[in-house]
Parts: structure tokens; C-alpha cells; sequence
């Protein structure tokens, strides 16, 4: 590199908070993805500059800490709401601060990379780690516990379906690496122009404009054609029930009207045009142990319209399961008072078809919960941890479900065929390879339960219901997502939002979808790319070690 970048700039600390801020701007709500690029750049630059690690640190985790600020802080603002629990409060602000230093690992890794192999030389080519060093790190802390897997640099463009079909093949991760590697090709082009070498400008320039016209190429080429809807081998008709519950109220509601409002609701969408053959209702819309013996009265009356009407109803409901034998029961479960009877709960999904009793209905227990809200991070190993995350409204110290369920429907009138379909609660969504594995099973369509009430009209809800967009994609798959207060909306696989309720608004519709049963090479290899690009940096990783290691002890002793 001909001119050394200047590493003492009293303005840098300026770059940092605007690479913050661009990043976080490219997320939805707003429709601004392009602004990623430069952010990212700018970051880049803001790395070169850093003569040490704590000059990287100060200035890496400032531009990470305002990106946090303005696209994650939806969860600290929630819990200033009327009514809401405070501990939301403490939650996001200990987000805002720890996530920034997920971010800041590969970004270590990537300096160490560049100060130990080939010193001051090849800057350009090893800029080239860079984006799937970015990538990787993605891909290995959407596992266990602390994950957080919200912001992948991918997840920025749900608004560009023209450029982001080809994650059929490659997945979310695929989309990051591409995403990363304009980014880094752009901060290239910077350089080649500040050093005014033509030669290297119009090279830089080239390559960038083909790598970022090459998704839509594939596009063009696909064989099916684009942004139309696709039905795959049958239609069916989904009902949608948005109730517009106050979360912060529900748990301390009024059981009878609860139900009573959703049978009204049942019976007016029953009458729809079209008419649904399955009715969705939110994650936990019924806020009681709808499947506990106690509640046999409010089930035979879901169970008596399901009936009743021919339609069967799906719903969120929290379940339970009893361990007369402690040895058998998880290290986690609870105890029963003065009793060795052990018990989970969980965050569930039920079908409620005919002549279904309490004891043999379809379910399906979350497993991705939420570390903080809905369990405590490693109580699996250590069971006292959930006694800590227990707040206001009766959904803390979950258990984790342990296998995906693909829910099974007698179609009407045809004895030879089942409905499959998938249900994935709330954050589960967010799983790129954990949701493909539900339509690897077999299932033709999915939908999304979830309660965003939590987060009103601020950005989170908004992210929330985007990023189902890629996994419709991912899989070619209609995705039907069901919220409590908004926003509810159905997808078709291309990535198209063919329906959106308002937030806070009550809303009732049904919509014609399709059932597909072809597989995507993603669907049957959801970690292949993002596993290829987690062994290139474990290599980039040691060619910076045993680097290291030469310099110090091999050149020192010559």
C-alpha cells in the first residue's frame, strides 16, 4: 500500500459513532439497507487507523455501542411503558452493552490477522478475510444460551428481494458473506482513490459492480419466475386471529371473558370468504394451562366450536409436564412443594381438531426461549439460575422443548391426505438452520406464533416481522406469522408481503396460501456454507498464530 493511513486522528471517534449510526439505520423499520455498506467500510477504516488493541476496542466497541443505541434499544424502551415490567428496562441496557462485544471478535481476529501474516504487506489481499471472518463469527454465536443471532449483516435487506433470492442455496449466511464482501471491496475502491491509482480504482470499481449485480443476475436466470406467488401442489385457506391484547394485562385477566371474546372471533372468521380450514391464534393466547385437568371446562369449549364448525383452531398456550420419577425429570425442572413430584413448563403450540381429548392433542414445546425473559442463561446446568429470571407476567423459568414438531391435519373431504405444517414460536424465527429443520420433516408451510406486544410500534416489532422473509425464502415456503398485537402478515416464498395488520389494532382475515413439498439445497444443507466459512477462519485464525509464533521465537533466536 503506497500511502500509510494516518493512525492519530482526533476525528476518529467522529468515524466510529457514524459507522454506528449507518449500520443500524440499514435495519428495519426504515427501508435504508444500502447505508450498511458504507457503515461497514467506514469500520473498516476505523481498524486500519488503530495502531493497538486498545486503540481497536475504544473505537471498535463506540461504533457498536451506537449501532446498539439506535437499532436495539427497543427493549429498554418497552419497559418505560404504563404497566410494564422494569426488569425490560435493565434487560436492554445490558443487551445494548454485551452485544457489542459479540461484534468485536471477529473484528479482534481479523486485526490479529493483519499485524502477524505478512507484515505491512498484501493489506489489500488480506483484506479479503475480513468478510468471512464477519460471517463465521455470525454463524458460531447464533449457538447456546447468550445468542442473539438479530442483527446478522444479511438481515439488513429484507426489502431487496431482487438481490437476496439466491439464499435458497447459500441461507442467511450466504447473503452476510456477500453483503461483507461489497463492504469490503468498497473501502478498496476508497483507498485506490485517495492513492489516485487509476489502475487499481478501475479494478476495485469493476469487481464491486459485478459482485453487487450478481444476486439480481441470479434472479433473472432463476427458472421460476420471481415476485409471483406460488402455490406449489394445493391451496388452503388461513385464518388469522389478531386479538390486540395487552400483554402486560392478559396474565391478570379475566378468563371467561378471554374465552368468550375468542369464540366471537372464531365464529365471525368461520364466516369469512373465503372460509378458513385452520384458524391461527397467537403465541400464549390463552394465558392458563388450557391442557391441565382443571381447565377441562375452558378446552371442551374450544374443542365443542372446533367441532362444531368443522375448523380446526391452532394456538400458543403454556403446558406443563409432571415427573413422578425426579430421576427421569430434566436438571432444571421444578419442584412440587413437599413433594419429590418434579415439573417443566413450557411456552407450546397446540392443534385443537375433533374428538381430541386433553391428554392426546398435538403440540409442540418452544426450544430457542429467550435467555433472559424466558429462562436464565445455563440453568440446564445449574438449576438455581431460574429462580433468578422471574418476572411480572408469568412466562419466566421455562423449560426447552427437545424435538421438532411438524403438526399433522385431515384435509376435509379427503381421507388419503394430511396437512404438515410447522410451528415456530416467536424468536425461533430468527434461526436460519433450527427453522429449516421443521420443513426438513416434511412440513409444506409454516407459521409463526408470536406475542410483540411487548415492544408496541417500536423498531423491534417491526425487525421481528421482516426477518420471517428469509425464511420464507430459504425454504420456499409460505409463512403465515400470527401476533398478538401486531404485526401479523402473511408471506409467499419469494419473499413477498403479500399482508400486513396494523400494530395495536385488532384484526381477523384469512388468506389463501399454497403447500409445497420440494426442498432447497439450503433446506437440506442449512449449515454447509456458514460451516465452510467457519473453517476458512479458523485457518486465517492459525496462519495469524503460527505467525506470530515465527516472528517471536524463530526470526528472534536467528
Amino acid at each position: 500500500m503506497k500511502k500509510k493511513l494516518k493512525s492519530r486522528n482526533p476525528k476518529i471517534i467522529v468515524l466510529s459513532v457514524l459507522s454506528g449510526i449507518l449500520m443500524a439505520l440499514a435495519f428495519p423499520p426504515i427501508d435504508m439497507s444500502m447505508l450498511y455498506f458504507p457503515g461497514v467500510a467506514v469500520l473498516i477504516f476505523v481498524i486500519f487507523k488503530s495502531e493497538n488493541y486498545k486503540q481497536l476496542f475504544v473505537r471498535s466497541y463506540t461504533a457498536f455501542l451506537v449501532f446498539e443505541l439506535i437499532a436495539g434499544s427497543w427493549i429498554a424502551l418497552s419497559g418505560i411503558k404504563e404497566d410494564a415490567d422494569k426488569f425490560l428496562i435493565l434487560a436492554g441496557i445490558l443487551v445494548m452493552i454485551i452485544q457489542p462485544l459479540f461484534f468485536l471478535v471477529p473484528v479482534f481476529v481479523f486485526y490479529f490477522f493483519r499485524k502477524n501474516v505478512f507484515k505491512n504487506k498484501f493489506d489489500i489481499l488480506k483484506l479479503f478475510a475480513f468478510p468471512f471472518i464477519w460471517t463465521a463469527c455470525e454463524f458460531i454465536f447464533s449457538f447456546g444460551d447468550l445468542s442473539f443471532p438479530w442483527y446478522h449483516a444479511g438481515n439488513a435487506f429484507s426489502h431487496q428481494l431482487y438481490k437476496i433470492q439466491f439464499i435458497e442455496i447459500t441461507g442467511i449466511y450466504g447473503l452476510s458473506l456477500w453483503v461483507m464482501l461489497i463492504c469490503t471491496l468498497l473501502f478498496i475502491f476508497y483507498l485506490s482513490f485517495t492513492e489516485q491509482n487509476r489502475k487499481k480504482s478501475a479494478v476495485s470499481g469493476i469487481v464491486l459492480i459485478v459482485l453487487y449485480i450478481l444476486p439480481g443476475i441470479y434472479t433473472h436466470l432463476s427458472e421460476k419466475t420471481r415476485f409471483s406467488e406460488y402455490y406449489g401442489f394445493e391451496k388452503i385457506n388461513i385464518g388469522v386471529i389478531q386479538p390486540n391484547i395487552d400483554p402486560w394485562l392478559k396474565w391478570g385477566g379475566i378468563k371467561d371473558t378471554l374465552i368468550n371474546d375468542y369464540v366471537k372471533d372464531i365464529i365471525k372468521i368461520h364466516h369469512a370468504d373465503p372460509k378458513p380450514d385452520l384458524v391461527v391464534f397467537p403465541e400464549t393466547a390463552v394465558p392458563f394451562y388450557l391442557l391441565f385437568s382443571y381447565n377441562e371446562k375452558d378446552f371442551n369449549t374450544f374443542r365443542n366450536i372446533s367441532d362444531s364448525l368443522n375448523l380446526p383452531i391452532f394456538m400458543g398456550v403454556p403446558d406443563y409436564e409432571i415427573f413422578t420419577d425426579s430421576t427421569k425429570a430434566p436438571p432444571d425442572a421444578k419442584n412440587v412443594q413437599n413433594s419429590k413430584v418434579k415439573y417443566s413448563t413450557y411456552n407450546s403450540a397446540i392443534l385443537i381438531d375433533s374428538n381430541v381429548s386433553q391428554n392426546n392433542i398435538q403440540k409442540y414445546h418452544k426450544i430457542k426461549l429467550v435467555t433472559g425473559s424466558e429462562k436464565a442463561p445455563f440453568q440446564e446446568y445449574f438449576s438455581f439460575f431460574g429462580e433468578i429470571i422471574k418476572w411480572g407476567v408469568g412466562i419466566s423459568s421455562y423449560q426447552s422443548g427437545k424435538d421438532l414438531t411438524v403438526f399433522k391435519l385431515p384435509v376435509k373431504n379427503n381421507p388419503y391426505d394430511t396437512v404438515r405444517f410447522s410451528a415456530g414460536i416467536c424468536y425461533e424465527s430468527v434461526y436460519p438452520g433450527f427453522f429449516s429443520g421443521f420443513f426438513s420433516k416434511g412440513a409444506e408451510f409454516g407459521i409463526v406464533i408470536t406475542n410483540d406486544g411487548w415492544w408496541g410500534k417500536k423498531f423491534g416489532t417491526y425487525q421481528h416481522n421482516r426477518y420471517a422473509v428469509f425464511r420464507a425464502i430459504e425454504n420456499r415456503r409460505w409463512i403465515v406469522r400470527c401476533a398478538n398485537t401486531g404485526i401479523s402478515s402473511v408471506i409467499d416464498p419469494f419473499g413477498n408481503m403479500l399482508y400486513e395488520t396494523e400494530i395495536n389494532q385488532k384484526a381477523v382475515f384469512t388468506r389463501e396460501i399454497g403447500r409445497i413439498k420440494e426442498k432447497t439445497f439450503h433446506m437440506k444443507n442449512p449449515d454447509l456454507f456458514p460451516k465452510i466459512f467457519t473453517v476458512i477462519t479458523a485457518l486465517i485464525f492459525l496462519s495469524g498464530f503460527f505467525s506470530l509464533l515465527y516472528t517471536r521465537f524463530v526470526q528472534k533466536k536467528n
